[in-house]
């Protein structure tokens, strides 16, 4: 892990990147490119428990509305012009990681039940994290 993650303490706001996965592809045997590439500017509330994002892919531009992070656990909604997505995931370390399905976000107590609940009905998968660091630093 490089020095620059070392040095960070909490979820920053400012730019973030990622990429969502969409399992459906695979399913169906749909050809083409499950990985969709993400930038977004992630605003953090000071003791980290709420924010909210803007950013845009290839569906089009976003926000992210209602996120919150509790203990490891988050969810936010994912909205577009013309639809929202729901996600859940778990905070690791300095990213973000977990699930999208269509339909209601998590509204209650963020615990494992729940995750676990969402995640049966789940369409992919998400990683995101702060733009300084780099994609191979999630992995060490």
């Amino acid at each position: 892990m490089s020095d620059r993650v070392d040095r960070l303490d909490a979820l920053p706001s400012g730019k973030w990147k990622g990429y969502f996965l969409d399992d459906r592809l695979e399913i169906f045997g749909r050809e083409g490119n499950p990985r969709t590439d993400v930038t977004m500017d992630m605003e953090f509330s000071g003791d980290g428990s709420t924010f909210t994002a803007s950013g845009n892919d290839e569906v089009g531009d976003f926000q992210f509305e209602s996120g919150r992070v509790i203990g490891d656990k988050c969810s936010f909604v994912k909205r577009y012009s013309t639809h929202t997505i729901a996600y859940a995931g778990v905070v690791t370390g300095f990213h973000i990681n977990g699930w999208w399905a269509f339909g209601q976000p998590l509204r209650g107590q963020l615990n494992d039940e729940e995750i676990t609940k969402f995640r049966s009905r789940a369409m992919g998968t998400f990683v995101m994290w702060p733009e300084q660091l780099e994609e191979n630093d999630l992995l060490g």
